[in-house]
């Protein structure tokens, strides 16, 4: 996991409390999307999400095919939004662990090419620095399957070495394409 170390205490480092690590979103906002509530499913910020109609409404859920290439939207913590957009009762206000239920909006950034973020890894992946990553089919990434990588169908690469993961891992993300 990216760690950032405090200047003031150089032998303490601290993981970084924000879905986006480097790219346009760090200074305009232009690419950030936030007019849509959760579909049904819960989401975690760092999952890969799509678009949904719901009876003629937008609403978001978590990636939902392993196949192909994903949508370029993530899940974003609710920080930039302020804790009026989040429930009480969900998770860590304001923290890359609140998740957002059913009904509540959810702040989305529309990923591009050199964006890097704090994506998630599921349990079972073992994934190293420059790995290809693709959908896991829910929200988070894996591995590319050898076809995946093949066919140049994937996205993603990874930017740290988790290894071999027994719970669902955080890692930073680069987008390639």
């Amino acid at each position: 996991m990216t760690a950032f170390t405090a200047p003031s205490n150089p032998g303490v480092s601290y993981p970084p409390n924000t879905i986006m690590l480097a790219g346009e979103l760090s200074l305009p906002l232009a690419n950030l999307i936030d007019d849509k509530a959760a579909y049904t499913a819960t989401i975690k910020p760092g999952m890969l999400v799509e678009m949904v109609n719901d009876a003629g409404t937008a609403k978001w859920q978590p990636h939902s095919s392993a196949a192909g290439q994903p949508p370029m939207f993530v899940a974003l913590e609710d920080a930039i939004w302020g804790a009026d957009y989040i429930s009480s009762t969900v998770g860590n206000r304001g923290s890359v662990d609140t998740l957002y239920a059913a009904g509540q909006i959810v702040p989305v950034a529309a990923l591009r090419t050199g964006n890097k973020f704090w994506g998630l890894i599921p349990s079972g992946q073992n994934v190293n620095v420059g790995d290809a990553l693709q959908s896991n089919g829910d929200g988070k990434l894996k591995a590319a399957t050898a076809s995946t990588a093949a066919a140049g169908v994937y996205r993603f690469q990874a930017l740290e070495s988790p290894g071999a993961v027994t719970v669902d891992t955080r890692v930073v993300v680069q987008v390639v394409g």
